[in-house]
């Protein structure tokens, strides 16, 4: 990076690409008049000024120094941009959070110590376990599932505690067969070793960027040996190493946090947060205010009618890059007053993936943002292990891959289904490698995707995420069905959305203006459409929502808040030789879509 005084650029210095470890210490010469320079900012003494997208390898990073390139004109915003760091202060601090930051973390270090110039990201604490999350089995009133990210390669447990002793459960492990562990009124869950292999055995790697090597752990208890309590009960855990003696070691244990089992008469209520994605430290903290002031309200919900069951769902997006380590534990850190003694049941948000190649950073570009490996590295969730539920896919490379953010959980009177809205044709295509007459096949869907002047077909040989979800409603009984997802089905509705364009595609409440004779664009979810499959089982999930009668779909990613009556798709099917308007009479779903070729 240099000085470009002498450049025409809208930018005030070269960026190269290759070179991303810098901090703007100085003003440009015209800092008082230019595109950018008549909003640039005042120095001050002892204070370093560092543009907050600098360091980071995503595209927004990259544009953030030039006007030019940059459709969110980043650099013209300093105010939301400009960071100034006090040194005559230790810790930097916000209102209405109890979190502070060490000032040490901007010291330049050089790559003998692992850093290069200024590294202010949150890194793992390499001695104890990070991101201790509880979350519900399917059957709520019995059964948690426990996830943690620990530094190395170690033995570890859950230790729930009993008395004044531990029980220990070792988390899962290929090889151990997914064995039972039962100890007292709590067993370790036992699954078949297809499940243990693709879903629950431990995951190592290196996190891309910090390099830091890590161990997910994950292990799922049923409690009380599998009945419901009479009475709220808590139980308090610690999950890491033990001992010597088989008790956890506090030098490599998390420190204790607790979870309540409900006695069937409780009365689950929802909690919805959503979208806290941000790129820093700094970023999260009006996350955590309002995680904090969250936590307030529920514990004062409980105290008010003991019968409440509180149920804390994220709508996705918990990061801006699922790629970056630190973004993951800035979330988890903010929100810490919640996880410390509610269950977290998350779906994965499109900022949440990482690029089919997970072990490489990238900048954060669509085809970048395809894979939901990192979501399953920091979540476990119990799934059915029937072969008409389990959420994997064996491609024709053979290699069985888990669906990540696709599962369930019961309470007496309602069913919570939790829908990944995120896989994309990119996923489809280099991940789950599931093909057909040598075409992609949309996993979603069991269709292939044409490519160029080829015709679609159904692929039949395994089960489609739509059969998958189809079980899952069919199967519930009496209860009511809830729908959680990122993106939902159909997303904001527009005056552009509801422009009938008879010349390409119809009256496509999912899809975005046509123009100039090109398609329109996806604007819902992925669930509802995807490239090159624009007239073949369309808007699949609200049809299949609207078919099971769900009142109730939550989501995210638009960062807006609708309530309105129930919604249907103005589509159009053949019964019997005669076109219908779905208005007047939605069309019966069948367990696939073979043939859905509705429009």
């Amino acid at each position: 990076m240099s000085n470009n005084s002498e450049s025409d650029s809208k930018a005030p210095l070269v960026y190269v690409y290759n070179y991303i470890d810098s901090l703007v210490f100085n003003a440009h010469p015209s800092a008082t008049s230019g595109t950018w320079g008549k909003n640039y900012v005042s120095t001050f003494s002892n204070t370093i000024v560092k543009n907050t997208f600098e360091l980071d390898p995503a595209k927004q990073a990259y544009q953030a120094l030039t006007q030019y390139d940059s459709s969110r004109m980043r650099l013209a915003n300093v105010t939301n941009d400009i960071q100034y760091l006090n040194l005559d202060k230790e810790f930097i601090v916000f209102p209405n959070s109890e979190a502070v930051y060490p000032v040490k973390a901007f010291t330049p270090k050089t790559s003998t110590q692992s850093k290069n110039v200024s590294t202010d990201k949150t890194q793992l604490d390499k001695e104890k376990p990070n991101m201790v999350t509880c979350a519900f089995g399917i059957d709520m009133y019995t059964t948690r599932t426990f996830n943690w990210i620990s530094a190395g390669e170690f033995d570890e447990y859950v230790f729930i505690k009993n008395g004044s002793s531990w029980l220990k459960f070792e988390s899962y492990k290929a090889g151990d067969g997914g064995k039972t562990q039962a100890t007292g009124s709590v067993v370790r869950k036992e699954f078949g070793n297809s499940a243990i292999n693709c879903i629950y055995k431990r995951i190592t790697g290196d996190f891309p960027g910090d390099g830091s090597h890590y161990t997910s752990h994950k292990c799922i208890l049923i409690l009380n040996s599998g009945s419901a309590v009479s009475a709220k009960t808590e139980f308090t855990y610690v999950v890491g190493r033990a001992d010597k003696n088989g008790n956890p070691d506090p030098e490599h244990c998390s420190e204790e946090y607790t979870f309540t089992l409900y006695p069937i008469t409780a009365v689950p209520r929802i909690y919805q947060i959503t979208d806290q994605q941000g790129f820093h430290w700094i970023e999260y903290q009006v996350w955590t205010a309002a995680a904090d002031s969250l936590n307030a309200k529920i514990n004062a919900d409980i105290a008010y009618d003991n019968t409440i069951m509180p149920v804390l769902i994220n709508t996705g997006d918990m990061t801006q890059n699922g790629t970056r380590i630190n973004e993951w534990l800035d979330y988890y850190n903010g929100g810490k007053s919640l996880f410390s003694h509610l269950e977290q049941m998350n779906v994965v948000g499109n900022n949440d993936l990482c690029d089919t190649n997970e072990k490489i950073l990238g900048t954060g570009d669509d085809a970048g943002k395809s894979n939901g490996y990192y979501f399953h590295v920091f979540y476990c969730y119990e799934v059915n292990e029937s072969e008409n539920y389990l959420p994997t896919i064996t491609g024709y490379d053979t290699v069985e891959k888990y669906i990540p953010s696709l599962y369930y959980f019961d309470s007496t009177n309602y069913r919570f289904v939790m829908v990944n809205s995120e896989i994309t044709y990119e996923n489809c295509k280099n991940w789950f490698h599931k093909r057909y007459n040598n075409q992609v096949v949309n996993i979603y869907t069991g269709w292939a995707i044409p490519e160029e002047g080829a015709s679609a077909g159904y692929c039949s040989d395994f089960t489609t995420i739509y059969t998958m979800l189809y079980n899952i409603l069919n199967s519930k009984g009496t209860k009511k069905a809830i729908v959680a997802c990122h993106e939902m089905p159909f997303t904001v509705i527009t005056k552009d959305g509801l422009t009938t364009q008879a010349n390409v595609y119809g009256n496509y409440r999912s899809l975005s203006k046509a123009t100039n004779g090109f398609k329109a664009s996806l604007v819902g979810s992925h669930t509802n459409q995807m490239t090159g499959s624009d007239v073949i089982a369309t808007h699949w999930l609200s049809r299949l929502l609207e078919h099971f009668q769900v009142k109730l779909c939550i989501g995210g990613h638009k960062h807006t808040y609708a309530c309105t009556y129930p919604v249907r798709e103005n589509y159009f099917y053949t019964l019997n030789g005669e076109v219908i308007n779905s208005l007047e009479a939605p069309m019966t779903m069948t367990d696939t879509l073979a043939g859905d070729t509705s429009t």
